[in-house]
């Protein structure tokens, strides 16, 4: 018996004969693991490096909600200058489409009542946010509950400069939500001043961002 790739189940699976590993036989799956990872590497980066963005996803606490906001098929990279965590959204063909980010990574610091608040941005190569989803809150749930769908809808379109921009804070939550709001705009204007991320905006003079 000898060991064999099993790139359906990605892992390793006992088999008669192997063409993969080459009949390479061994008591322990040791040897043949090694090259079964490098083959299964191979084949994740030749598949657009799902395995590698959905790595990132889950040390950076991204989620998976970005996918919404961007075309199908964009993966994400770490800008490696950027002194915290972004993370460039690029399309098949390699464009960069924007960026997603995590406010409470990003300066300044805004505090709701109880501490900073994790909201996830994205925002778009023409300077204008994707959308938000809040990945981490220390708030109180009964009054934080009260920042429905409709509040977070607000941001999306709308000029990371805030430039014209009203977004509408929650009766009931005002302390909390303003934080979300002032959070949003600040942590994109500074994603959007970084050296590597500011030549590739496209902004749009005519609409005021």
């Amino acid at each position: 018996m000898v060991w064999q790739c099993n790139f359906k189940s990605g892992g390793l699976q006992m088999a008669a004969d192997s063409p993969i590993i080459g009949g390479m036989k061994s008591q322990t799956p040791s040897r043949a693991a090694i090259v079964c990872l490098i083959l299964l590497a191979c084949r994740s980066s030749a598949a657009g490096g799902g395995t590698a963005t959905n790595g990132l996803n889950q040390q950076a606490g991204l989620g998976h909600e970005w996918h919404k906001w961007f075309a199908a098929g964009s993966a994400i990279q770490r800008l490696a200058d950027a002194p915290f965590p972004v993370f460039a959204v690029t399309a098949t063909n390699g464009q960069t489409k924007g960026w997603v980010f995590r406010t409470d990574q990003v300066p300044p610091v805004v505090n709701g009542k109880h501490g900073q608040i994790g909201v996830l941005v994205g925002l778009g190569n023409d300077g204008l946010i994707k959308g938000v989803l809040v990945v981490e809150s220390h708030e109180d749930a009964a009054w934080f509950s009260r920042l429905k769908p409709g509040f977070y809808s607000q941001f999306s379109a709308k000029p990371a400069s805030r430039q014209g921009v009203q977004v509408d804070t929650v009766t009931g939550a005002t302390v909390s939500s303003r934080a979300v709001i002032d959070d949003v705009f600040l942590s994109s204007q500074t994603v959007m001043a970084l050296p590597a991320v500011n030549p590739l905006l496209r902004l749009s003079p005519a609409k005021g961002h």
